[in-house]
């Protein structure tokens, strides 16, 4: 998708829909094991928690240094999240207030994207060696995150297959 100011306000409503599939998310995850992960896999909780690592430890960082510095520094930036997730729910924490602490997180890099002007969007940026737009990087979160999505869909859909045949 090239750049122009109508699919930047694309890129930033589909950033926005996260709040919303994450608010749907708190109606039926108690229906479904969660927690569980079958053969190994990562469970659907996790699959989710990694959407919100991501945008912690890479996605927001990146918007806030180019928000706030004329030359970000983004050595201190791991682009490698997945490498670096490690989910555990806390003590006597439910999955919806995992869910609302992710909804949160959202709104606040919402608030920051909405607050960079048009023209940033453009710029270059050089991560893990290699240069691209603030758009292109918001682009790929998009997928990431909708990649995500389809997964926890995908096994939500599987138990209740798994819930009917039984």
């Amino acid at each position: 998708m090239d750049f122009n100011k109508k699919n930047l306000e694309y890129v930033l409503e589909d950033a926005t829909y996260l709040q919303d599939e994450i608010e749907a998310l708190k109606y039926v995850i108690q229906e479904v094991p969660f927690d569980e992960k079958p053969g190994g896999v990562e469970s659907i909780i996790e699959m989710i928690a990694l959407i919100d690592h991501a945008q912690l430890q890479f996605y927001r960082p990146i918007l806030e240094e180019i928000k706030s510095n004329n030359r970000p520094d983004f050595k201190k930036i791991n682009p490698d999240f997945k490498n670096t997730f490690e989910f555990e729910m806390k003590e006597g924490e439910s999955v919806e207030k995992v869910l609302d602490r992710i909804i949160k997180h959202r709104a606040a890099l919402i608030n920051i994207a909405n607050s960079i002007p048009v023209i940033t969007w453009q710029k270059k940026v050089t991560i893990n060696h290699r240069d691209k737009s603030l758009f292109q990087i918001m682009q790929e979160m998009i997928q990431f995150e909708r990649a995500q999505l389809k997964k926890v869909a995908d096994r939500v859909m599987a138990l209740g297959k798994e819930k009917q045949q039984k």
